[in-house]
């Protein structure tokens, strides 16, 4: 007989799972879709656990990202975050994939990734836009993740580094709906004219990188409002003199001036 030993304790095999992606500075936007990705090794495991942690794996901080009764997902090797959720800003976040019955078989990536928020200026976008001192419009934006609040800065020379200049802080993006992601601005009289302008959008605390600029130049010039004569039934004498006045928002030089009699 040949000459043999038996292990005296039973032993697993598990399977081998591998999250690609996200992780290791992976960005992921809130409330868009993302296909999260992992490799497996081992047969007879068709469905599995997906979750998401967004301090870092911490014990207690995991949440599943199926919405199956049995919060699996099956073991494809692929699955699609839609959305991600709104509230789930981090920049400490980890993906795990475990076996269901056997919680050594898991794996939560090579380190960390983002879910980032998002911001999108609708208005002004294009170089139609034609703004005048003194007058009052709304600069609007659609946003996505949970955004407390939002800084406006204004360039009059295309956005070049040094230009932006500070309009508005601290306004409120919480629970916002889309038709009120706007804030009317009140345009100095005293502006500088430009045919260069932009707007740029940040958020302020810990997603203050999260910016959008205006994708074109939009104007801002003068505007004029004549005082004097402005009231019908006025007659005037030939040869008299007669003052014509007006007001005058934005640096202005000269102006001309037309008589219609019709």
């Amino acid at each position: 007989a040949g000459v043999f030993d038996i292990s005296e304790q039973p032993f697993d095999i598990i399977a081998v799972f591998d999250v690609v992606h996200p992780e290791n500075g992976d960005i992921v936007y809130a409330e868009d879709s993302y296909l999260i990705q992992w490799t497996k090794k081992g047969s007879g495991i068709t469905r599995v656990y997906l979750e998401y942690s967004t301090q870092g794996g911490a014990d207690d901080t995991w949440h599943f990202i199926s919405s199956d009764q049995d919060n699996m997902v099956d073991n494809t090797g692929f699955k699609s975050w839609n959305p991600v959720p709104a509230n789930a800003l981090s920049r400490n976040c980890v993906i795990r994939v475990r076996d269901p019955n056997n919680s050594e078989a898991t794996d939560s990536g090579l380190s960390q990734f983002r879910i980032k928020s998002s911001l999108t200026i609708t208005r002004p976008i294009d170089s139609t836009s034609s703004w005048g001192a003194g007058t009052s419009h709304d600069i609007t934006w659609t946003k996505k993740g949970d955004i407390a609040t939002i800084a406006i800065d204004y360039s009059p020379n295309e956005g070049l580094d040094g230009t932006w200049q500070s309009i508005a802080t601290g306004i409120n993006a919480t629970g916002v709906p889309a038709e009120f992601m706007k804030w009317t601005w009140p345009i100095p009289e005293d502006i500088t004219l430009t045919t260069k302008g932009r707007i740029r959008l940040s958020v302020e605390g810990d997603e203050s990188d999260v910016t959008s600029v205006s994708g074109n130049n939009f104007e801002i010039k003068g505007t004029l409002s004549l005082t004097t004569p402005d009231l019908s039934g006025i007659s005037l004498a030939v040869g008299d003199p007669y003052s014509i006045t007006w007001e005058r928002y934005g640096a202005i030089s000269t102006v001309q001036i037309f008589l219609s009699t019709d």
